[in-house]
């Protein structure tokens, strides 16, 4: 005869073993601590320049903006989490009508800046000036005028 004892125990570790061999349920991914940012400043001319989609020199007041000025990016502290250069401006055209091109594009880019989907994040171009954004997205665009 069994006693009812070594039979609690052992279908008890015959539960446990089963439990071992069985899938665990699998986590959620964790959401992204970072983001891709891809940015433009434009910058708009006082006097027509060259052919839309051709490299372009920002004029007048705006002759610190240029290929290499540093983009600071910023936490919502206010803190330094990463930096960029400007590319070269490309000409855009936004009146065909008009000669010339009026606007003097300089797109800068950076992948994994430290952020999630929510957060603020500051922008600054040379000594212009921060401005906010919000993180909308892994990849998030922004646009920064000067005129």
């Amino acid at each position: 005869m069994t006693h009812p004892r070594i039979l609690t125990v052992t279908a008890v570790a015959a539960i446990l073993l089963a439990g071992c061999g069985a899938p665990q349920p699998t986590e959620t991914p964790a959401t992204p601590d970072t983001f891709d940012l891809l940015g433009v400043l434009e910058v708009s001319q006082a006097k027509p320049l060259g052919e839309d989609g051709k490299p372009c020199l920002a004029t007048g007041g705006y002759d610190d903006i240029e290929a290499g000025v540093q983009v600071r990016v910023t936490d919502s502290a206010g803190e330094v989490v990463a930096l960029i250069e400007l590319l070269p401006g490309v000409a855009k055209d936004n009146y065909p009508t008009v000669p010339g091109t009026d606007v003097c594009r300089f797109p800068f880019v950076m992948g994994d800046v430290p952020g999630r989907v929510g957060d603020i994040f500051g922008v600054e171009v040379g000594n212009r000036g921060s401005v906010n954004f919000e993180v909308d997205d892994e990849m998030t665009s922004v646009t920064l005028t000067l005129s």
